[in-house]
């Protein structure tokens, strides 16, 4: 049964770090994850994912706005976020060029022009790296939720086992509806967790000492560790989601990529949650008026 309290509990004491594992690539903030680093993700009006389609080849593609044209399509709430500015990722992603420019060899009779075009392709596979590695934290964590067996990764187990752990805890209920995909006015997605308390939505994350430290000493971090855009993503799952008569909390679940146990819950106030849904709703209008496409429902 679900609980009975009406307001959801203030943020647990996180526990100990643990230990530092193996030395990975440098990962970029967590706006590049969630699937969508290569396609913009869409939806039917009644829910169902078409993220891709059958190409003129016969082979499968992205969807693009074309099809969503033709087939009615909406779209999804973190590519509707996309035409708005986001200057952690912008700084990430310029980072990741100067990177890959000082470590890069260029081979000899090559010019100008297709030694960038290496660059860029080295910063991209960086990124992609980075964004499967944090596709598979969100899976692993998804088949915890679903009682599914083990990945046989040990580390990543132990990431996802832990993070199931703590958001039990944060939460004090275990009864949530994983991955449920929520239509809106004009929009659609697919949340992390949720229920008539909650919706929250988790993120791997490069989660240093100082801010672990600042956590732990009950300091609030933003906006190192959580962006606006976050907020807007939640409060736009939770408008879509049927009507509670408790106001859900919003809640973004920080998990280190390394670290098992290192994890950040950040939960937005009431008036944050207020203003970005009047982003959101800004912000699909403004997509809307950009492409010249307003889906039917």
């Amino acid at each position: 049964p679900a609980p009975t309290r009406t307001q959801p509990p203030p943020p647990h004491t996180p526990g100990p770090p643990q230990r530092r594992a193996r030395a990975s690539p440098m990962l970029p903030p967590t706006e590049l994850q969630g699937g969508e680093l290569l396609g913009q993700h869409w939806y039917t009006p009644e829910g169902e994912p078409m993220h891709w389609v059958e190409g003129a080849n016969g082979e499968m593609r992205d969807t693009n706005l074309r099809d969503a044209r033709k087939l009615n399509l909406l779209p999804s709430v973190t590519g509707i976020l996309d035409i708005i500015a986001k200057p952690a990722l912008l700084e990430w992603m310029k980072n990741q060029v100067l990177l890959a420019a000082l470590t890069t060899p260029r081979p000899e009779g090559i010019t100008d022009d297709e030694y960038i075009k290496l660059i860029k392709q080295s910063a991209k596979q960086e990124a992609e790296d980075a964004a499967t590695r944090g596709t598979a934290i969100h899976d692993a964590i998804e088949g915890v939720w679903l009682g599914k067996s083990p990945t046989g990764d040990e580390l990543l187990d132990e990431i996802a086992e832990e993070a199931v752990r703590q958001i039990i805890t944060y939460c004090q209920t275990d009864k949530f509806t994983p991955e449920k995909i929520v239509v809106g006015e004009g929009y659609a997605g697919k949340t992390d967790l949720s229920n008539d308390f909650y919706v929250l939505d988790y993120k791997g994350k490069d989660i240093t000492d100082s801010q672990w430290e600042q956590y732990e000493a009950g300091k609030r971090i933003y906006p190192a560790v959580a962006y606006p855009d976050q907020c807007q993503q939640l409060v736009a799952y939770d408008k879509a989601l049927p009507h509670s008569p408790y106001n859900r909390a919003l809640v973004n679940v920080f998990i280190d990529r390394q670290i098992p146990g290192r994890i950040i819950f950040h939960q937005w106030k009431p008036e944050e949650a207020q203003t970005a849904w009047e982003v959101f709703q800004n912000a699909l209008k403004i997509w809307q008026l950009n492409r010249g496409y307003v889906p039917e429902q």
